[in-house]
């Protein structure tokens, strides 16, 4: 029986067209396996949502958007910290970062991982048209922001990079050579979070600047998590994972045990 409450109606068929999304993409979204799955009758859907695609992009919606927020937010106080100083780790840390929290948040879910994996390499006309309009504001900001931490570049050859990486890297959640590269890294009981912002930051400075020394690289990721140690973002991410190297591991939730589902499920995808 559907639930009366229009709000706890709603939030059941997102899940379970979200569960569905994950293991079998736009196909598996039948109206009626959503109904049988959700507890709700197809009028409920009908009434929330109008149509399949409507309700395809709530869920898209639901998980992405917020996810994008964050990043932003954590821009934003980056470049507010550092204004002229801002370097290319620092917008990559602010897209970086909120994936590292969504992939090592337990409650998630193992199908959130999968669901983010099929988002980005989804080809269905409509899911393309979401994703294009989602994250065209955000990475419209994100290349701004690049531009400014490059000045030595130039516009249109700080562009040309901003785009090249964002794109092979954390432009979109679900990239899957991302996601691969962040669970081998999850893995290892003596990764911190600190390590990961260098590997990866280690690769754009040396493009863009051609730093490579890792003091400084340390020094710097170190900053970072610092200036945004008070965000909701790194208090997460500190629950399940070290922050530096040296730091006593977080008891609980364990992040190995996170991280293994996270391998696992690329594997499985």
């Amino acid at each position: 029986m559907a639930s009366r409450d229009p709000l706890t109606t709603k939030s059941k068929i997102l899940d379970a067209a979200e569960i569905l999304y994950a293991q079998g993409g736009m196909e598996a979204l039948t109206l009626r396996v959503i109904t049988e799955r959700a507890g709700v009758n197809l009028a409920a859907i009908n009434y929330h949502f109008g149509s399949k695609e409507a309700l395809a992009c709530a869920m898209l919606q639901r998980a992405i958007e917020p996810l994008n927020d964050e990043r932003l937010g954590l821009l934003r106080r980056l470049e507010h910290a550092y204004a002229a100083q801002i370097r290319p780790m620092h917008v990559l840390a602010a897209a970086l970062l909120p994936l590292i929290r969504e992939l090592m948040r337990p409650a998630q879910g193992e199908h959130r991982i999968v669901f983010h994996m099929r988002t980005a390499s989804d080809p269905t006309p409509a899911v393309r048209r979401f994703m294009a309009s989602q994250f065209q504001a955000t990475g419209r900001q994100f290349d701004e922001a690049f531009v400014r931490s490059v000045p030595a570049l130039g516009a249109a050859e700080a562009l040309w990079h901003a785009r090249l990486f964002f794109n092979a890297f954390p432009g979109t959640i679900g990239n899957q050579n991302m996601g691969n590269m962040l669970a081998t890294l999850l893995l290892r009981p003596d990764m911190s979070v600190q390590d990961v912002l260098i590997r990866f930051g280690s690769i754009i400075e040396y493009a863009t600047q051609g730093i490579t020394d890792p003091a400084m690289l340390s020094a710097l990721s170190a900053d970072i998590l610092a200036t945004l140690s008070e965000t909701l973002t790194v208090r997460e991410i500190a629950a399940t994972l070290r922050l530096a190297p040296g730091d006593v591991p977080p008891v609980s939730p364990p992040a190995a045990t996170t991280a293994a589902q996270l391998a696992a499920a690329y594997l499985e995808f």
